[in-house]
């Protein structure tokens, strides 16, 4: 993974092995996500009976809930003169395995780049933070205004906000803003609840200015009303 993103390392995966962008090699942007979100439905109890107790169910978790053999696809575009351009390729995430140890989880996952083999990667969950290949990237707690060191920068969150994509509309979204103040390179992330990574605009030195979107995800996700 190239180190001109280093500051961000999950997202710089995602660029990994597409096509050039306007400024030459593209570095690897990552986005890894992945989810589930349950719903408990319990019925009313009609007149004189006596209600079931509910039923002992754990939330789900807010961000990055990861299930074996989800897969998510992502187009990327690019933006040429200041409009963004036509999809350039499709990357997919798979996550092979989730296992959880003495509190401790570990997601392993493949990166499918569009003119590439898959790369295998690992994500791990401790101490409130997730790790992507052994480097903090986002916390599993975000609200906005939170900050948190990144790499050679930091990543904030800024608000929360509907995002609209081709795999939906994904309401009440973290939008997630990645800087390295080295060398000025930005990076923007939409986390969506219960979900997973649902959008990112970037702004590179190597890579120049452009998007990722979620075009695809698990059909039994549901979305946040």
């Amino acid at each position: 993974m190239r180190r001109a993103l280093a500051y961000v390392l999950p997202l710089t995966a995602l660029l990994a092995g597409c096509p050039q962008g306007p400024v030459g090699d593209l570095p690897a942007i990552l986005s890894q996500v992945d989810g589930s979100k349950l719903t408990v439905a319990t019925p009313t109890p009609g007149p004189g009976a006596t209600p079931s107790p509910k039923p002992s169910v754990a939330p789900p978790r807010e961000i990055l809930p990861f299930r074996a053999g989800d897969r998510f696809d992502y187009a990327l575009r690019y933006y040429l003169g200041g409009i963004l351009g036509v999809p350039v390729g499709t990357l997919a995430i798979v996550i092979d395995r989730v296992e959880v140890v003495d509190g401790i989880e570990t997601v392993d996952l493949r990166l499918i780049p569009p003119f590439s083999a898959a790369e295998p990667h690992r994500v791990v969950l401790h101490d409130g933070m997730f790790h992507y290949d052994d480097k903090p990237f986002v916390p599993t707690q975000m609200q906005p205004g939170k900050s948190w060191p990144a790499q050679d920068g930091f990543a904030t969150v800024v608000r929360r906000e509907t995002v609209d994509v081709p795999a939906g509309r994904f309401p009440f979204c973290y939008q997630v803003y990645y800087q390295n103040p080295q060398n000025g390179e930005q990076l923007t992330l939409w986390f969506a609840p219960g979900v997973g990574f649902s959008k990112g605009d970037f702004n590179l030195r190597s890579a120049g200015r452009g998007t990722i979107e979620l075009t695809k995800r698990p059909l039994w996700l549901e979305l946040p009303s």
